[in-house]
């Protein structure tokens, strides 16, 4: 039988293969597909960094360097100014995805072997604060939008400023356009021991706080006709507006409450009083496990209601995997791991129900017929990139505890609900 170490390490050699040097994100011209590509490549670059510093391996196969060629080629055409960026038809929320990536590699450059090319250390430096400058650019001032005229918050980043005057789908002050800001920011400040990244003007712990105190920021289901708050995050505030016809209303998505766990655990690293912090990481956690999971606790999310962005939710369960990683690492330090049993039956299911080629797939627990390309509306080696380095953040979420278990055999579930 496989182990998990022996699992992830062979996930990670695919990735590798179907990242081939960025050239899976760079599909010819023209094929339909966006912009998208280039906030996945962001995602898909931190799920390999991460499996490196979970192994403690260095980065031998150049992939920092294929990725920053690539960064450089999408943002070429820029206004060289990244305080200009937000002008430039990339959504806004693709630098704090970059951003997050490259602040990992820098912080782990010693053990990635990124400390002995310090023109490649150079470059990992200057393009983080290039992504957070860009984003802390488009912070808007103003009111945020609400079909509720009682509520009153204001600040926030859209996500795409064109977007919002062409009223284009999904554009506006959406969660995690700016949880990924509030993520990059405190860890900036916290790596580059700069507490000039946690600027007040555009503070989201702020922010979020005005929605959890308006209500505004969690779903609330109706359950034997009584009201029950779940803790999940929603894709944007309830009542703000995101242009689609219908509207996507009552929305989460599993990249969301990842995040949100993430910053609030980072919240508390700092010192920072503010809250959210681990009682709402917490809180969102056990309503995933409760919630959004199969019987024997395997993840499942259903494909995005509107085609087009289909393939931009997709990695949302790897997204929430290996921030739940963070969250179960300080459990386990109050003795208590409580997150051990979920995290192992999504590694494990990943890994028993790998196709045949031995890509991971985006049903994880094989609970419902795997789509097809066309379902993605993307170039397939996108497609097979993204659904991989998903699963494979499952599989080295649960590296610390299990590295030299053997995989069990995990039986296949009914469809959740909720």
């Amino acid at each position: 039988m496989t182990t998990f170490r022996e699992a992830a390490d062979a996930g990670y050699l695919k990735l590798v293969a179907l990242w081939d040097h960025s050239k899976a994100f760079s599909p010819p011209k023209n094929d339909g597909d966006g912009g998208g590509r280039f906030w996945m490549a962001g995602n898909t670059v931190q799920v390999a960094i991460d499996y490196l510093v979970q192994t403690g391996q260095s980065d031998n196969v150049g992939y920092m360097k294929d990725a920053l060629d690539f960064f450089d080629v999408i943002v070429k055409n820029n206004d060289p100014d990244p305080n200009n960026w937000k002008n430039d038809g990339i959504w806004v929320d693709d630098y704090g995805w970059w951003g997050i990536a490259l602040i990992k590699a820098y912080e782990y450059s010693s053990v990635l072997g990124y400390d002995k090319d310090s023109v490649l250390k150079g470059r990992i430096a200057k393009r983080v604060k290039d992504c957070w400058m860009a984003m802390h650019a488009a912070w808007d001032p103003t009111r945020v939008p609400n079909d509720d005229p009682k509520i009153n918050i204001f600040g926030g980043i859209n996500n795409s400023i064109k977007g919002v005057n062409d009223q284009i789908k999904l554009a506006g002050r959406n969660c995690v356009t700016n949880e990924v800001y509030w993520l990059l920011s405190l860890l900036m400040a916290r790596v580059m021991n700069d507490k000039s990244y946690l600027d007040p003007a555009t503070d989201e712990s702020a922010w979020f706080t005005a929605a959890i105190n308006a209500n505004i920021l969690s779903r609330v289901d109706m359950i034997n006709g009584q009201q029950d708050d779940t803790d999940l995050v929603l894709e944007r505030f309830k009542g703000v507006p995101n242009y689609t016809n219908p509207k996507v209303d009552n929305l989460v998505w599993t990249g969301d409450q990842g995040l949100f766990i993430g910053a609030s655990i980072e919240n508390v690293a700092q010192n920072r009083p503010d809250q959210p912090g681990l009682l709402a990481a917490y809180n969102i956690a056990d309503s995933v496990k409760q919630r959004m999971t199969l019987h024997n606790q395997v993840i499942h999310e259903e494909l995005f209601a509107i085609p087009d962005y289909r393939m931009d939710y997709a990695g949302g369960k790897g997204v929430f995997m290996r921030n739940l990683q963070v969250l179960n690492v300080i459990d386990h330090n109050d003795s208590r791991g409580q997150y051990d049993p979920i995290i192992k039956a999504n590694a494990s299911a990943v890994w028993n129900n790998r196709l045949p080629d031995q890509r991971f797939r985006y049903y994880w627990n094989a609970e419902a017929p795997e789509p097809d390309v066309a379902t993605w509306k993307y170039n397939k080696t996108i497609v097979d990139a993204v659904l991989h380095a998903s699963g494979l953040s499952a599989l080295t979420a649960a590296l610390p505890w299990f590295a030299n278990q053997e995989i069990q055999p995990v039986a296949v579930a009914g469809v959740a609900g909720g």
